[in-house]
């Protein structure tokens, strides 16, 4: 049977019990936007906690943040989040293939249906090592202009084999500014003497890493 065939029964199931959420603003409580695979192993409200009305989820192949930036830019400019975090997964599909395979593919299923060329137009975007998928987006949403400033980026994984997420990637802008800032204040860690004071850089460090942790 199509699934569509038991939406109105399950969502008869749903409104019933709907309560209170129609009240909810429409701004994120949390100023949250979430960027995460459109995986359908992943259920990103049950794996954090979180509620309807807490975060924006954005969700597209792989957890793109090329490809989430349209609707980043809405989320921050219209309805005030601040932080952003990106989420890929292990077992993940974007590993398995590659543009000009995926392009083959469409264009061979008609060979004789010239509209299919347009499939060369498109980027896939997907990539061969997870970790540094989430690096390299979380360097992306750092450096893009159409992101504020002030934005927390954090990146993560979450292993579809035991429902965990770890993250390894914690720096934000307002992490950069305080370190630049607190550098040109200090004479780039230069003491009275004129050397180099580490012990004062280091401690900085430290203090930044436990307002992260």
């Amino acid at each position: 049977m199509p699934a569509h065939q038991e939406w109105v029964e399950n969502n008869n199931q749903y409104a019933a019990t709907f309560g209170e959420k129609g009240a909810l603003p429409l701004a994120p409580a949390k100023k949250l936007a979430i960027v995460t695979c459109m995986d359908a192993r992943i259920n990103v409200y049950a794996e954090l906690g979180i509620n309807e009305g807490d975060s924006h989820i954005i969700r597209n192949a792989g957890g793109c943040a090329k490809d989430a930036l349209r609707s980043i830019i809405i989320s921050q400019r219209l309805l005030g989040t601040r932080e952003i975090a990106v989420f890929h997964h292990t077992d993940c599909g974007m590993l398995t293939f590659n543009t000009p395979q995926l392009r083959k593919l469409v264009k061979d299923s008609d060979p004789s249906n010239p509209a299919l060329n347009a499939v060369d137009e498109i980027d896939f975007l997907e990539f061969n090592q997870l970790e540094q998928s989430v690096k390299d987006d979380v360097t992306y949403l750092k450096e893009n202009p159409l992101v504020l400033a002030e934005t927390t980026v954090t990146g993560w994984v979450y292993e579809v084999g035991t429902g965990k997420v770890r993250s390894f990637l914690r720096f934000s802008f307002s992490f950069i500014s305080n370190f630049v800032a607190w550098s040109i204040s200090n004479l780039f860690f230069i003491d009275p003497s004129g050397g180099i004071n580490w012990d004062s850089g280091y401690a900085f460090l430290y203090h930044q890493s436990k307002l992260l942790a």
